[in-house]
């Protein structure tokens, strides 16, 4: 366990052994301070996972894994989390699929999703190629939209 981590619990919208499970991950400090009810980005199994952050103290364990990103500030109140743990207890329902009903429908669905490239210098040279003629696609897109928007005709290219 790194110094600067900190134990979480994390409700993970899967399927588990119990319904009321919830999962011990680490969240390292240069994610920021994630309050409980923030969205969070997991490893679960051979995947990420949307997990949500719980209040309380993580189940320690030897092999905890990595919070992989904060997605959002608290979206749930303290309130609608004890709720959620409460109605999941009761009804014998999972924890992660309960707070999921609690948010917008499609929410993940909606989330922007940024990548940052450390190392462009060390990229393949097809991935360059590839980003080169994408960015070049735009722009002709862009003017053509220009030109049309001004009142000239505009045909689209088809491919046969």
């Amino acid at each position: 366990m790194s110094p600067s981590a900190r134990p979480v619990r994390v409700a993970v919208e899967a399927l588990a052994d119990r319904p009321e499970r919830t999962f011990s991950y680490l969240l390292g400090s240069e994610l920021g301070d994630a309050s409980p009810g923030s969205l969070l980005l997991v490893p679960y199994g051979h995947r990420l996972a949307l997990g949500y952050l719980l209040p309380g103290e993580a189940e320690p364990a030897a092999d905890m894994k990595m919070v992989e990103a904060v997605v959002s500030a608290p979206m749930l109140t303290p309130d609608l989390l004890t709720l959620a743990e409460e109605i999941a207890s009761y009804y014998r329902a999972p924890i992660g699929t309960t707070l999921a009903a609690m948010l917008p429908p499609g929410l993940e669905s909606r989330l922007l999703r940024r990548w940052v490239v450390k190392r462009p210098d060390e990229l393949p040279a097809e991935l360059i190629a590839v980003r080169t003629f994408s960015l070049s696609c735009a722009y002709s897109a862009l003017v053509d939209w220009k030109r049309v928007s001004a009142g000239a005709t505009f045909h689209a290219p088809v491919d046969r």
